[in-house]
């Protein structure tokens, strides 16, 4: 029986380990920090051999891949680097794209001046993204992104480079959070409440899918559904429509 705080597991084979990634947690062990709770820690007393693959941040939800022995790991981490692994995100950004659509290439690289940022750098990375818009709404869209590259902070540097930055994103957007009274200022809300009508306070971005080929050859498409945060944000977004 799975315990309370046990991550969801969407698929498992002898070579793979994907789980839905709640927001909040760690990807992997934090370089300074290694008592924070993060999702290595929690799997590998279930999956001696788990091996990280790739990484989402902390405030992002969705799918994530583990390998589960040291053939798998080198197969799926050549995957990811070779670009073989199609990842599709979901965000909610500030304001409406002009298009429906469209690609950015833009290099990215350590923001020095700013401890744990990145930044667009011509001598950085080469850093490939496209995106499309799913709703508009009053202010906010609903995007899906795709990301060909696997840069630190890619979509919320590149949605941010755009001037479409994550509605809510601490480092690289406008805000901490979304309340009922940012999309509808005159609604009512319990006064009582220690944080009134919030309705997200995280990166308001999901990975939606993973797909590739395993290492026994068959195509994996993995999907994570939608976390109730920001299930919510868009519920009101198209009640104020």
């Amino acid at each position: 029986m799975a315990k309370k705080n046990s991550p969801e597991i969407i698929y498992q084979s002898e070579h793979i380990l994907a789980i839905n990634k709640k927001a909040g947690v760690l990807s992997i062990p934090d370089r300074f920090d290694k008592t924070k709770e993060n999702l290595v820690d929690l799997l590998r007393p279930e999956f001696p051999g788990l091996l990280p693959v790739h990484r989402l941040d902390k405030e992002t939800s969705g799918v994530l891949l583990f390998a589960l022995n040291p053939e798998s790991h080198k197969y799926l981490s050549n995957a990811f680097e070779k670009g073989k692994v199609e990842k599709y995100y979901l965000a909610i950004v500030e304001g409406n794209p002009v298009t429906d659509s469209g690609h950015i290439r833009a290099s990215i690289g350590v923001d020095k001046a700013h401890l744990g940022k990145m930044k667009i750098d011509g001598k950085g990375k080469v850093s490939h993204t496209s995106w499309e818009v799913l709703e508009r709404f009053k202010g906010f869209s609903l995007l899906k992104v795709q990301i060909h590259t696997g840069r630190t902070h890619q979509i919320r540097v590149h949605m941010l480079y755009i001037g479409h930055p994550l509605a809510v994103d601490s480092l690289y957007g406008k805000r901490e959070s979304i309340s009922i009274a940012d999309i509808k200022p005159h609604a009512k809300v319990n006064p009582n409440d220690t944080q009134p009508g919030v309705l997200i306070q995280r990166c308001t971005l999901h990975a939606e899918q993973l797909s590739f080929t395993d290492p026994g050859g068959k195509t994996i498409t993995l999907q994570a559904p939608l976390p109730k945060d920001m299930n919510a944000l868009l519920n009101q977004l198209r009640k104020a429509k």
